[in-house]
């Protein structure tokens, strides 16, 4: 049993109150209820409050993740001091921070207060303190005895409609769409391509996604057979990082959360294929185990959850946010999840001219960069921002990516790119100065920090950066061919 919390008295004050049960049988149960923060005198009592109550047969076979029980016989202390009895859980119950109600029964009726502190896996603390005034002539031998219940948290899960949808199916000649419509502000489209181009073999989900309903969270969920506890989403949009389910969290969906740039994806254990998912934005990617996984599409909150915002997350813009899956083998899948994710996160535009000139064709490249490089940026030099650096004439900054991490790349060929032979003829760049990454300091001034590894030799890594740098030298220029680490972003001045 617990209290429901009665009105406020004051705008800065609202009172306390302490439930003790005192006897219970197969048809009722009695409690005393007093006013714990002060004395009755000083502050009378003259509003209603409220008991939420939970009653359990303890015959009853619970399931795994809940536990019932009571304490024996713990004496009663005295005004001022609190007594501890320690629960342990039994072995392979496996709850991490378990939610935990008790209720404090004294057969004197006497008023007690007992809480619970310390949650682990293996257990937790009760604390018992009496409340009021005590005479010690009839203080001996008095007892409490604690009940208590531990059980898992659940999260709040419900369809956003309790009927079907409404469907429509449309089968051209290029594409199949399905289009799902729930309810007002909830739809979602599905396509599936029928050209046999690789950047086309996924399917494509639009979610047109109007106000949600206050205090609630839209996810889509998706279930595969693909047994695994692990899944993997990148970090800061580069790095893939294997992100394990936790059971034993106290929120067992929350808890499981990751942050998803631009994929994630989930792997085959026997290594067979691979399961990829890619974005159009950033959302919260939650790793379910069993080869089940959600992405959050929006929310909105009606308080703040104190988790630093300082404000409800109340969001009320529509959206219509796009995913994309496709499943592969694993040497065919790491190639379309960087094509992919970088033609998702960077759509080609139409834009109609309102007075056409004579087309033509104009390419800067003559052929396209390798398959492990991407041209990041090429963009005309912010000399203000950059006013300690030499002049020169027309001088652009260029961004090259290596979009493999370590162990994925086919063969070197795959991060390194001559300009010479890529760019037209006329057009290639011509590379002056290597860039920090911000593009506002020579690289050969920046002094880095030296850190301490557990590994000391990184031989896996097949150069480093002064190897790098000596490599793309050529007549006291830079110029040529230039190597990319794994995952590295080099920055040029180019002319």
């Amino acid at each position: 049993v617990e209290i429901r919390s009665p009105p406020i008295f004051s705008a800065n004050y609202s009172p306390v109150f302490t439930v003790t049960m005192f006897t219970v049988s197969t048809s009722v149960a009695a409690f005393n209820v007093c006013r714990s923060d002060v004395a009755s005198s000083a502050q009378p009592w003259v509003e209603n409050i409220y008991l939420n109550w939970l009653a359990l047969d303890p015959n009853v076979k619970l399931p795994p993740t809940q536990l019932m029980g009571t304490t024996g016989k713990v004496f009663g202390p005295s005004i001022g001091s609190v007594a501890q009895v320690n629960i342990p859980f039994p072995d392979g119950y496996g709850v991490y921070e378990a939610s935990v109600i008790i209720t404090a029964q004294a057969r004197s009726g006497r008023p007690f207060a007992a809480s619970a502190s310390l949650v682990t896996t293996d257990g937790f603390v009760i604390n018992v303190v009496s409340l009021g005034d005590q005479d010690a002539h009839d203080w001996d031998g008095d007892d409490v005895t604690v009940s208590w219940y531990a059980f898992q948290r659940q999260t709040i899960q419900a369809p956003v409609t309790a009927g079907k949808p409404a469907v429509e199916v449309i089968d051209g000649p290029l594409v199949s769409e399905i289009r799902q419509h729930y309810r007002q502000n909830y739809a979602i489209t599905t396509r599936l391509y029928k050209e046999g181009t690789a950047s086309l073999q996924h399917v494509e989900r639009d979610y047109d996604i109007g106000v949600l309903d206050a205090g609630r969270e839209l996810v889509t969920r998706f279930r595969t057979d693909i047994q695994t506890s692990s899944c993997f989403t990148d970090d800061n949009g580069l790095e893939m990082v294997n992100r394990t389910y936790d059971p034993r969290k106290q929120e067992a969906i929350a808890g499981n959360y990751y942050p998803m740039v631009k994929a994630a994806e989930i792997r085959d254990p026997a290594e067979r294929f691979k399961l990829l998912l890619m974005s159009d934005r950033s959302h919260g990617f939650g790793c379910l185990g069993g080869g089940e996984f959600e992405i959050m599409l929006q929310r909105r909150c009606v308080a703040d959850d104190n988790c630093g915002l300082s404000e409800p997350l109340n969001e009320m813009i529509p959206i219509q946010p796009r995913l994309w899956l496709v499943l592969q083998k694993p040497d065919v899948a790491t190639d379309l999840r960087n094509e992919l994710s970088l033609l998702l996160q960077y759509p080609i535009h139409l834009v109609r001219e309102e007075n056409p000139i004579r087309a033509h064709t104009f390419s800067l490249l003559q052929k396209p960069f390798p398959t492990g490089v991407h041209l990041l940026s090429l963009k005309v030099r912010n000399t203000s921002a950059a006013s300690s650096l030499p002049a020169l004439p027309a001088t652009f900054v260029m961004r090259l990516q290596n979009l493999y991490e370590l162990g994925e790349e086919p063969s070197p060929s795959t991060s390194e790119v001559s300009l010479n032979g890529t760019f037209t003829e006329g057009m290639c760049p011509l590379v002056k100065d290597e860039m920090n990454l911000t593009a506002n300091r020579l690289k050969s001034t920046v002094k880095r920090l030296h850190w301490k590894t557990a590994q000391a030799n990184h031989s896996s890594v097949s150069r480093n950066d002064e190897e790098i740098e000596e490599a793309t030298k050529a007549g006291g220029e830079l110029k040529g061919v230039i190597n990319l680490g794994p995952r590295q972003i080099r920055t040029f001045l180019v002319t």
